[in-house]
């Protein structure tokens, strides 16, 4: 298949092809995964260089740069609430709508998810020290059931406390979002739907900003509580299920065709006011801090936003062939094994065969311990794939093929 086509899904209906993305229609784009790829690629850099920022004002910088960039972590909420969402929507009207979507999700996420937690439960018991600190104040049985039934990102210290489970916060959000997303979907009128999804979209960062000022008094952790709690990143997915809406309707998709330079105008002005409140706050403006909490995530999610519409809109441009190339699609492709395990393997290298930390020798071992960490880590995540992953996602293939869903009517066309 031509990379840069959008062609029929030769998947079973109601079933995700094994590699690339399946569009709310049931077509698959490959541009997806090259944009998770890269964004994924991105994460790595910034939490391996965190050695440096500790130690070199001018990485910390970058690491907040590329945070407010719109190929950032939000991305990949955004897609998931695009993606997860648009294949909810197709397949509202099925019969075993939810048995489909939860053991579709189950095969998916949860057991290299629980194969990674079994690795840290381990290290829990025989390696704690540098890098692995649970906190004082909570149980050992809470602390490790909190990743058993994904309520992790509600406790900052947790997530705080090992390198190893750090990056589990995204997907306690991606679970929760799970659990009510097919029940919105499902019950919901069309257009009840939308009305839903709008006022996430608004009330989300006004909730960032008041758990921030008036919650957390502005303490460290509501600052932390802002980026990782569930309902505060909640309009991010709440974004990518109305792109989904969108795409199923070709008057709106016409429409947004005409007014595609707002793409480039939402890119930089999202990443743009993010930049501004940042600069703002770290200025001691008035009540900067509470606007950068609550409305700079709205900048990003907003660029971010725009760059995947353009990629659905143009991917034969430049920008679309980019994403399309062999390598990002292969980055994308085990993006979710590599973000995962990406921190824990460094971590693993330098606490027990170098016996060193990040940041203490940074010409001696960081810049060079980094890259082999990062071809170790993609190494484990094709692994992973082969042996793991893609043979779960076969399985839930043969076992849902059975599933009838009312198909789509192939009314959406490609744009140039």
């Amino acid at each position: 298949m031509n990379p840069m086509e959008l062609t029929p899904s030769p998947s079973p209906a109601g079933t995700q092809p094994p590699a690339g993305d399946s569009l709310p229609d049931g077509r698959r784009f490959v541009a997806l995964d090259g944009l998770r790829g890269l964004a994924a690629l991105g994460i790595v850099f910034v939490h391996y260089s965190s050695g440096l920022s500790w130690r070199l004002p001018i990485f910390a910088r970058f690491e907040r740069f590329y945070e407010m960039s719109p190929i950032c972590l939000d991305i990949f909420l955004i897609l998931s609430g695009f993606l997860i969402g648009g294949s909810l929507i197709r397949t509202r009207n099925a019969p075993d709508y939810y048995k489909t979507f939860y053991r579709r999700r189950c095969y998916r996420i949860l057991p290299l998810y629980y194969v990674w937690i079994a690795i840290f439960f381990v290290f829990y018991f025989v390696g704690q020290g540098w890098g692995l600190w649970p906190p004082k104040d909570m149980s050992p049985a809470f602390y490790l059931a909190s990743f058993l039934f994904f309520i992790q990102n509600f406790f900052t210290s947790i997530i705080e406390s090992s390198f190893i489970v750090a990056p589990t916060w995204t997907l306690a959000v991606e679970e929760h979002f799970y659990l009510l997303a097919p029940l919105f979907v499902r019950r919901l009128s069309p257009r009840r739907l939308v009305h839903v999804l709008l006022w996430i979209i608004v009330l989300a960062p006004i909730f960032r900003g008041v758990l921030f000022r008036i919650i957390g008094q502005r303490e460290n952790w509501a600052g932390i509580a802002s980026r990782i709690w569930s309902p505060c990143r909640a309009d991010a997915l709440a974004m990518g299920v109305l792109l989904a809406v969108v795409w199923r309707s070709p008057n709106v998709r016409a429409w947004v065709d005409k007014r595609m330079s707002l793409c480039a105008l939402g890119t930089v002005a999202g990443s743009g006011v993010a930049v501004l409140l940042s600069w703002m706050a770290d200025a001691n403006y008035g009540y900067c801090r509470t606007l950068s909490m609550a409305f700079g995530r709205t900048g990003v999610e907003v660029a971010s936003l725009s760059v995947i519409v353009y990629l659905l809109w143009r991917p034969r441009s430049a920008v679309g062939r980019f994403f399309s190339t062999k390598v990002l699609r292969e980055l994308g492709k085990i993006s979710y094994c590599l973000y995962l395990i990406h921190w824990g393997i460094l971590w693993m290298i330098y606490r027990f065969i170098l016996h060193a930390k990040f940041g203490e020798h940074l010409l001696r071992l960081d810049i060079k311990v980094a890259p082999i960490a990062l071809l170790l880590s993609i190494a484990i995540a094709k692994v992973s794939w082969h042996y793991l992953e893609s043979p779960l996602i076969q399985r839930s293939h043969r076992q849902l093929q059975r599933v009838s869903i009312p198909p789509m009517p192939q009314q959406h066309q490609q744009t140039a």
